[in-house]
């Protein structure tokens, strides 16, 4: 099951359509034509996945989108990653993550460390690394004027000529990654009888949703909603753990948290209490394991600090967010 899975990357759209194609075998013996027909597509089914089709958005568009609405410039953006690289670098030569890390052994030896930031050094040594790579949306045909045109209802100020720039780029973008996570959730009596150590406590979670096309910022949302849920205030999370996406959804959030809810989640950044141990940005975003990696990003931080209560956020396509407050075991 689990290899089917990992095949499933693309499927055949409208095969049953066409006789020639309706059945399996039929459709082995015409393989080498099915990319000139025009009645049945080869799917890509992540590029599918990382579309919303609501708003028939892809997920970079929609970090675009926000980042023109809340007039972040690519040097807010470039600024935001570096952080997000060094602290994971350093958190990973420090050995923070070691404890949760899987090795696996391949045909050159074994893999032990997250590989993307290892292999991204020369950002966390030369940040200005970042100011070479250029905005996705000034490379595309039309360049920022069209992307402009297709979003100015959504990003609700006008495009000037000669001064709105792009702001997302690969770098300030997560990575696509591979990875998995796993983890036991199950009661503290459960947990002491089979003699597994606690990591932390479950306190609650919520989720909540915005528009889609500002896919990113629905973790805001599930963040208040999650105090809510608890009883708790802003002041009483000692950690931040919030899914980059992109920096702009990432630091968009933190400003909606800041200008409609009244709490100054940037300064809490700014502190060093928001990805202590680096993000998405820096360790990747292995679709279906990072929700996970989040909550271990949780638990490495509430085991190096004298936090009571760590919360992680995550965002997904369809405007959701999700929030869980985790308190220290």
């Amino acid at each position: 099951g689990q290899e089917s899975m990992t095949n499933f990357n693309y499927y055949i759209d409208g095969a049953k359509k066409v006789s020639k194609t309706a059945s399996l075998d039929k459709l082995m013996k015409v393989w080498d034509q099915i990319p000139q027909m025009e009645e049945v597509k080869v799917v890509d089914s992540v590029m599918e996945g990382l579309t919303d089709p609501v708003r028939n958005a892809m997920m970079i568009e929609t970090g675009e989108v926000v980042a023109q609405k809340l007039g972040l410039t690519k040097s807010d953006l470039d600024k935001y990653a570096y952080g997000s690289y060094k602290r994971a670098f350093d958190a990973i030569e420090a050995g923070k993550y070691d404890p949760y890390y899987v090795p696996v052994q391949h045909a050159k030896g074994t893999l032990d460390k997250d590989e993307y930031i290892m292999s991204k050094t020369g950002f966390v040594q030369k940040p200005e690394r970042f100011e070479k790579a250029s905005a996705v949306y000034e490379m595309i045909e039309g360049g920022i004027k069209g992307f402009y045109d297709k979003y100015s209802e959504w990003i609700g100020r006008p495009f000037k000529e000669g001064e709105t720039r792009g702001a997302v780029t690969l770098f300030n973008a997560c990575p696509q990654s591979d990875g998995a996570a796993a983890c036991f959730l199950t009661t503290e009596s459960k947990a002491k009888e089979l003699g597994l150590e606690i990591q932390a406590y479950v306190k609650g979670w919520a989720n909540a949703g915005v528009d889609p096309v500002y896919m990113g910022l629905g973790i805001a949302y599930s963040m208040k909603k999650a105090l809510e849920v608890t009883g708790l205030k802003w002041d009483d999370i000692g950690t931040f753990e919030v899914h980059e996406a992109f920096a702009a959804t990432a630091l968009g959030s933190m400003i909606v948290v800041r200008d409609e809810f009244g709490y100054d989640l940037p300064a809490r950044l700014e502190k060093g209490d928001v990805n202590p141990h680096g993000g998405t940005l820096a360790l990747g975003h292995p679709l279906g394991a990072t929700g996970l990696r989040v909550l271990i990003n949780q638990i490495i931080a509430l085991k190096n600090s004298d936090a009571r209560y760590s919360m992680g956020a995550i965002c997904a396509g369809g405007g959701v967010g999700g929030a869980l407050i985790l308190e220290k075991a």
